[in-house]
């Protein structure tokens, strides 16, 4: 990851160790790394990979076994560094009998901005996400994506330096998802915000993120750009044929190159490590002398979910990661107050 710019999020050595009936369990192992200024960085792992722990440490809500946590600079300890934090939690919080509006410009006041700018920001923000409809209704009557809305917008209400989100699109829908990812990238813009966001959904991440950490038995797998992971996955191509006897000419085609390949339904699917772009060419003109009828053909990149799970197998923990597990955490926007 870069470290030319100044990191806003710096974690040296993290140990996080607790007591059981069994001895000592180290749910965070010596972990590293860095967040630089104004990046998105993803932060993934299955389930008791040591991520909700993580977070709370970073948020002074556990104190480590050892090691050393900077933010801005600071320690979460100063009230002043506290005050530069949002933070929105897997699980929502509210007071159910309040209405949207009221609720946004009680933490907005809590944040410390003044009465006028409290009430221009939680105007923007109810109708950036789509809430203008429904601000004075009562949250315990909003479902739940309406409900991870106004999680999202107590958590930035202030327009914090760094960002910390546990899940935030879970229970959103398509629409709802992009409302939030549109504001979320428009502020990081505006101001240079950075952006540590806890997800099991790797495809949305995937449109976000600068940078991606992956965590698993408490210890950190991967810390690298999502630019450099690019630049190291693997292709393939896919060619989707009109008919089962097409598909035959096809696989007979790519053996005849020396070249390997799998069948699903029409689709011929087959590995360039190398050269796909040649490959392809060549695989086309072939195609094309055999007077083969084919409907689509492009080359595709290793994806960012294809490389995460790759990692999780190669660590020994095969485990799916889109839903995550609900957790208990009655902490909701308290942490910058």
């Amino acid at each position: 990851m870069d470290t030319e710019i100044r990191p806003s999020i710096e974690v040296k050595n993290l140990t996080k160790e607790f007591s059981t009936s069994r001895g000592l369990f180290r749910a965070v192992d010596n972990v590293s790394f860095k967040v630089s200024s104004g990046k998105i960085c993803g932060f993934v792992g299955p389930n008791g990979a040591g991520k909700s722990t993580t977070i709370k440490l970073l948020l002074g809500l556990l104190q480590s076994t050892s090691g050393d946590i900077k933010l801005n600079g600071g320690s979460i300890n100063d009230s002043e560094i506290r005050k530069i934090i949002g933070y929105m939690p897997e699980k929502d919080t509210f007071y159910e009998d309040m209405n949207a509006k009221d609720y946004l410009l009680m933490m907005a006041s809590l944040s410390g901005l003044p009465s006028n700018l409290a009430k221009e920001r939680t105007e923007t923000l109810i109708n950036a996400l789509g809430l203008e409809e429904a601000k004075k209704r009562a949250i315990g009557r909003f479902s739940s994506g309406m409900k991870k809305k106004i999680s999202f917008a107590q958590a930035i209400i202030h327009n914090p330096k760094i960002l910390i989100l546990d899940e935030p699109t879970a229970n959103l829908d398509p629409i709802a998802q992009e409302q939030l990812i549109g504001v979320l990238k428009e502020m990081c813009k505006k101001n240079n915000t950075t952006v540590l966001i806890s997800s099991h959904h790797i495809e949305e991440l995937e449109k976000l993120i600068d940078d991606i950490i992956v965590i698993n038995h408490g210890r950190i797998i991967l810390d690298a750009s999502l630019n450099e992971i690019k630049q190291k996955t693997s292709k393939t191509i896919e060619i989707l044929a009109t008919n089962q006897n097409d598909v035959t000419k096809i696989l007979a085609i790519v053996k005849k190159l020396g070249l390997e390949a799998t069948q699903t339904d029409s689709k011929v699917i087959l590995p360039a490590k190398q050269d796909a772009a040649k490959i392809q060419k060549t695989i086309m003109q072939a195609i094309v002398k055999e007077n083969i009828n084919v409907s689509n053909m492009t080359i595709k990149d290793e994806s960012l979910w294809d490389v995460v799970l790759g990692l999780l197998k190669d660590d020994g923990k095969t485990i799916e990661i889109k839903e995550p597990e609900k957790k208990e955490d009655n902490l909701g926007g308290m942490f910058k107050r």
